[in-house]
Order: structure tokens, then C-alpha cells, then sequence
């Protein structure tokens, strides 16, 4: 049970760790064309479900972890709407 509850903290910050790179390149220029709201609607999705089926498990802690990751996606996403408008 704690090999599990470690693989998922890790998971999820590597989950966390792989959007802030984006994150920033997209602050740099100014544009997110290269994102399509496709793949960071997926992303939100996969990662929401991760989320339920281990809250379903009853690791409500962990799963909360996932919030993160769901957040740093839809953080990405308002910057691609917000930049295709200026």
C-alpha cells in the first residue's frame, strides 16, 4: 500500500512537472498555437478520471494530489484562449 501511495505522489508531480515547461514557453512568446485544445482537454480528462477511480479507492489524499496537474492544464489552456485573442 505505501509503494502505491508513493507511485502516485510521484506520478502526479511528474504530471505536474511535465506542464511547467509549457507553461512558461507560452508566457515567453506570447502564443500557444502549437497546443491544440484537444490534447489539453484530453489531458484535463485522463487525469480527472485518474483521480476519481483512486478516490473511489478511498485515498482521498492522494487523489487530491491529481488537482494539481488537472489546475497546471487549465491554467495552459486559459493562456492558449487568452493569447489567440490578442
Amino acid at each position: 500500500m505505501i509503494i502505491s501511495n508513493i507511485l502516485s505522489y510521484f506520478a502526479a508531480t511528474c504530471g505536474t512537472i511535465a506542464v511547467i515547461p509549457q507553461i512558461i514557453r507560452v508566457i515567453k512568446l506570447k502564443e500557444a498555437n502549437a497546443l491544440s485544445y484537444l490534447f489539453l482537454g484530453l489531458r484535463v480528462i485522463a487525469f480527472f478520471s485518474f483521480m476519481i477511480a483512486i478516490a473511489l479507492t478511498g485515498h482521498y489524499f492522494i487523489a487530491s494530489s491529481y488537482i494539481m496537474i488537472i489546475g497546471a492544464n487549465m491554467y495552459l489552456a486559459y493562456l492558449k484562449y487568452y493569447y489567440s485573442k490578442s
